[in-house]
Order: C-alpha cells, then sequence, then structure tokens
C-alpha cells in the first residue's frame, strides 16, 4: 500500500464536486465510499475508495498516477507501460475486503492498495 496525493480530485476525494453545482460538496460528504479497482491492460492492479464513479474516473486518468504505476515493477515489468489502456471500474469483493483489510484508519489522503505483488519496498 502506498500514499497518493491526486491534485485532480484533491485532499477530500471530493474535488471534482467543488467545481459543481452549489450544494453538491454538502450531499457528497453523505455519501459512502465506494471502492473501485484500476485495470492496466484488463489486469486489476490499484483498489481505492471515492464516492463517486466520476471521482474515481479523474484518479484514474490523472497523468501523476500513470507516472507512478509505470515507475513500478511486478515480476520486473512495468506495471503500465506507455500505450496501456487504464480502465476503472467497481472492485469486485475479493478485492473491496483487500482494500478494506489494508486501510483500517481512517484518513482523508487517497489510499491506493496494490493488487499485484510489487518489486522492491511497497512504500514507493
Amino acid at each position: 500500500m502506498i500514499r497518493f496525493r491526486c491534485p485532480t480530485v484533491g485532499r477530500t476525494l471530493v474535488g471534482v464536486s467543488k467545481r459543481g453545482f452549489k450544494g453538491e460538496e454538502k450531499m457528497s460528504d453523505r455519501l459512502s465510499l465506494s471502492i473501485f479497482t484500476i485495470e492496466v491492460d484488463g489486469k486489476p492492479v490499484v483498489a481505492f475508495g471515492a464516492r463517486r464513479y466520476s471521482e474515481a474516473q479523474a484518479i484514474c486518468t490523472d497523468e501523476q498516477l500513470r507516472t507512478k504505476l509505470s515507475s513500478l515493477k511486478s515480476d520486473a515489468v512495468p506495471l503500465c507501460g506507455d500505450n496501456a489502456i487504464l480502465r476503472v471500474r467497481l472492485a469486485h469483493p475479493k478485492e473491496a475486503a483487500r482494500y478494506r483489510q489494508a486501510t483500517s484508519q481512517s484518513t482523508e489522503d487517497l489510499m491506493l492498495v496494490y493488487l499485484v505483488k510489487l518489486d522492491g519496498p511497497e512504500d514507493l
């Protein structure tokens, strides 16, 4: 598991709605956290929590995340190649359970849980 700040959506994961309609941010605060998975070329790589699909999509398309995934390796292969296709979806039950187990403490930071074995230290 690593900590990752996503400037696209902001620190509290409601950054997208802050530019939206009046009152939308208050409604977002009441929504429960859903667990999403980012697939790289069809392979589940990262699980994270977001309140809305639009926030999860913004995280998935963030260039800093792509750069981070490109710099990490699993079995000596980068997690994300230059032409890789990243796709976000709701996490499957086992992926969601792994995320919840790894993120037992509450935080406003975006927490990413890797679903693949990383080469080297986990906290990169």
